[in-house]
C-alpha cells in the first residue's frame, strides 16, 4: 500500500511498464514457436533471430543519426531526447528532478541507449543511468560487462558519444528513393 501526504504527488511507470510489456509479449510469441521477431514499443525495443532477408535486425537510433545497431536476441530502449534538455547560461538541465534539491538535474547526458537481455531490464537501467548523470554511468556500466551502452551528451558545446568497450555499432548511410 503506497501513502502519500501531498495528493498531487503522482508516480510514473512508462518506462519499465512498456519494457515489461515487451518482455511479456516476446513470452507469448516464443510460447506459440514464433522465432524470429522484432517488437517495438515507444523507445524499447526486443529483438529475436533475424529479419525476413536472413540478417540480424537493424535498428536505426533516429532519423538523423547514421548509428545502427544490428541486434539478435537483445533487447534495446533509449531515454532521452535532444529537445527534452534545457540549456541556460551554458548549463545542461536534465527535465528529471534533482531529489536532493527540487530543482531540475543539471546533467548533461542527451541520450542513454542500453542492450541487455530483457526490455525490462534495459527500460531501468536507461532511467536510472540517465539520472545518474555521466560519470556514474560511466562507472556503472563499464563494471557490468553484460551492458552493452551508448551514451549522447554535450561537452563544450559538441555532442559527444560514449559507448562502452562490447558494443559494436555501424555508421551507415541510407537512401531512400
Amino acid at each position: 500500500r503506497i501513502v502519500k501526504d501531498d495528493p498531487r504527488v503522482t508516480i510514473n511507470l512508462n518506462t519499465p511498464g512498456i519494457g515489461y510489456s515487451t518482455d511479456l509479449f516476446a513470452q507469448v510469441l516464443q510460447t506459440h514457436k514464433v522465432v524470429n521477431y522484432m517488437i517495438e514499443a515507444g523507445e524499447a525495443i526486443s529483438c529475436k533471430g533475424v529479419n525476413p532477408s536472413g540478417f540480424p535486425w537493424r535498428v536505426q537510433l533516429d532519423r538523423s543519426s547514421s548509428i545502427v545497431l544490428h541486434l539478435n536476441d537483445k533487447s534495446v530502449t533509449i531515454h532521452g531526447k535532444l529537445y527534452e534538455l534545457i540549456r541556460k547560461d551554458n548549463r545542461f538541465f536534465s527535465y528529471l528532478f534533482d531529489t536532493k534539491t527540487g530543482y531540475p538535474s543539471e546533467n548533461p547526458l542527451v541520450n542513454v541507449i542500453i542492450i541487455a537481455e530483457s526490455n525490462l531490464t534495459t527500460g531501468l537501467l536507461s532511467l536510472s543511468l540517465f539520472s545518474m548523470g555521466l560519470e556514474r554511468s560511466i562507472q556503472f556500466i563499464e563494471s557490468h560487462p553484460g551492458i552493452q551502452g551508448l551514451l549522447f551528451y554535450y561537452e563544450d558545446d559538441v555532442l559527444k558519444t560514449y559507448a562502452t568497450s562490447n558494443l559494436s555499432t555501424r555508421h551507415e548511410t541510407q537512401y531512400f528513393p
